[in-house]
């Protein structure tokens, strides 16, 4: 990437920063705490009247959201100053820009900083953010192909091990988007997967443990706060939920605890106890066998290309199960993997835009 762009390009992000510096230092230290939650906001390159996170901006995509990436390793530096240095005494990288530094040799000291560290805050990126193929459908033959990228805007992202989006690709992984798999409330963190397993295939601590090593952090997601269970471990009766109740649950508050609220008993005539709707039991199973069947059949619809039917019949059982059964459900979990696999089948046939 720093090659991509050049020294001129490069040279001009850098002497706009050594502006921005100046500017920043000559105002007085109160005011500066005044206006530091506004800079914020600018510094992400989030446009709080838009909504909007420009990806487009070199310095907001990887010298600053870099900074949320962890911590570099002796070695990365090394290598980055490595570079760098390859790139003044192998290349002309350097002598393109060379009359700048005519009238101070100390401002090209200054750039070679800058260019190591934008090669060190590129090895952070990488280390976050490069995508495989690895996304929940992997194992099928169909995905069976080797690709990688540095997706600097996903750094934005954050893991969990129960996901809502997922990665998709077409045109060989030219273009690719992450696809909700779920239905969304305005404002909720969007959330992916940063490895191939998930909770329902990965023991907690495995999933922690390979987190921890490879991207250093420990997860803290509703599946691993409430150590849910793999998908051979969920117990094949399910539970259901008011869905009124859980329809309002954002992600952050969908823990084992909040819905002991909401749950229906037979015992207590299927009646809410949080907003005492009173719901058919008779009703709410007969949609759970209807809903069952129409994963046995989308999943033959995948296999012979019907994918869009696939994907519309899935979705509405993916709202059934979202918010009338209480998680973690075998159905959602199936329902979830072939919603997946059909809308990847359908991006990479061009069968949707």
């Amino acid at each position: 990437m720093v090659c991509y762009l050049g020294p001129q390009t490069l040279f001009k992000i850098f002497m706009d920063k050594q502006t921005k510096e100046k500017e920043e230092e000559e105002i007085p230290a109160k005011r500066r705490k005044e206006t530091a939650k506004d800079e914020k906001s600018n510094i992400l390159g989030f446009d709080p009247v838009t909504g909007v996170y420009d990806s487009s901006n070199y310095e907001h995509t990887v010298l600053n959201m870099a900074k949320v990436c962890g911590q570099l390793q002796k070695g990365d530096i090394l290598l980055a100053l490595t570079l760098s240095k390859i790139l003044e005494t192998k290349t002309d990288f350097f002598k393109k820009i060379q009359h700048n530094f005519e009238e101070d040799e100390n401002l090209k000291e200054e750039f070679m900083d800058f260019i190591s560290e934008s090669i060190a805050h590129h090895f952070l990126l990488q280390m976050r953010s490069a995508s495989e193929n690895r996304d929940i459908s992997s194992q099928d033959e169909f995905y069976n192909v080797s690709m990688g990228a540095v997706l600097p805007t996903s750094t934005l992202i954050c893991h969990s091990c129960d996901p809502n989006i997922f990665l998709c690709g077409r045109s060989h992984w030219k273009e690719f988007a992450y696809v909700a798999i779920r239905d969304l409330k305005s404002g909720e963190e969007l959330c992916a997967s940063y490895q191939d397993k998930y909770f329902g295939t990965m023991e907690k601590s495995e999933r922690q443990s390979s987190l921890l090593s490879g991207f250093k952090f420990t997860c803290d997601c509703i599946p691993c706060l409430d150590d849910w269970p793999t998908v051979e471990e969920i117990p094949d009766e399910v539970k259901f939920c008011c869905s009124v109740c859980s329809s309002g649950l954002g992600v952050e508050m969908r823990r084992s605890e909040n819905f002991k609220k909401i749950q229906l008993r037979s015992s207590n005539n299927f009646k809410c106890e949080s907003c005492r709707l009173e719901h058919s039991e008779k009703e709410l199973k007969k949609k759970l066998v209807q809903y069952q069947k129409t994963l046995k059949i989308s999943s033959n619809l995948i296999e012979n290309g019907f994918t869009l039917e696939a994907v519309k019949s899935l979705k509405e059982a993916a709202q059934f199960f979202q918010f009338n059964l209480i998680p973690p459900s075998k159905e959602q979990i199936k329902c979830g993997y072939l919603l997946a696999k059909a809308i990847a089948k359908s991006v990479v046939n061009d069968d949707v835009e």
